[in-house]
């Protein structure tokens, strides 16, 4: 308790602040995210069925419950590819075409359509960027 209704504030704000970010991290679209990442790094399929299964979820609770929190699976997939992509494209010296196959794009132009979409710029652009 204090008197100072600033500090009062401030702490409010910190309090706040702390249980959003407690949410954030047990929730659902959290724990997906962190489940895609996991497969998309041992290079696994990620689909619907095993995320499910690896939460203890039905595939169709997984989609509604995602769906309740304004996302859905798809829309995570690709928000950790276009993540990774753009980690590889800033700190590595992997070719565009490499990065494409390690996310599992048929070819180089795929991936380029996909990075442009999630990102406006284009693969090339987004690299030279991070050099400066």
């Amino acid at each position: 308790a204090t008197r100072n209704t600033a500090t009062y504030q401030a702490i409010e704000q910190a309090l706040e602040n702390n249980e959003a970010q407690l949410r954030l991290r047990h929730s659902l679209a959290h724990r997906v995210s962190s489940e895609i990442l996991s497969m998309l790094k041992r290079q696994q399929t990620v689909e619907a069925e095993a995320n499910a299964h690896a939460l203890s979820l039905s595939s169709r609770t997984l989609s509604r419950r995602l769906s309740e929190e304004g996302t859905s699976l798809r829309q995570l997939y690709n928000d950790c590819r276009s993540g990774i992509a753009q980690d590889l494209l800033a700190h590595e010296k992997m070719t565009i075409g490499q990065i494409s196959l390690q996310l599992g794009f048929t070819d180089e132009a795929n991936f380029s359509r996909f990075f442009k979409q999630q990102t406006g710029q284009s693969p090339t652009a987004f690299r030279a960027s991070c050099k400066h």
